[in-house]
């Protein structure tokens, strides 16, 4: 587990979620958590000034048979939360 520390330095509040590329046969797809839930389902708030910690595991399935470098790519959404 991994420990990922979120910072808001700009003007508003933002809102951030993750995205996955997987070219690993679904191992970060299927595996990969945030705060102990699959990466699709994590959404968080970062007021502004203000940073967060959020846990990061790849839990990889013991039926699971690849080996050697195993590339994806994560991908941090960042939405801003602006007021009408």
């Amino acid at each position: 587990m991994q420990q990922l520390t979120m910072g808001n330095r700009g003007s508003i509040g933002i809102i951030v979620t993750v995205g996955v590329r997987d070219t690993t046969n679904n191992l970060y797809n299927d595996g990969l958590l945030f705060d102990s839930d699959k990466w699709s389902a994590y959404t968080e708030s970062i007021m502004k000034g203000e940073a967060i910690d959020t846990n990061v595991m790849l839990d990889v399935p013991g039926e699971y048979t690849g080996f050697g470098i195993l590339n994806g790519t994560l991908i941090l959404w960042v939405l801003m939360r602006i007021k009408k």
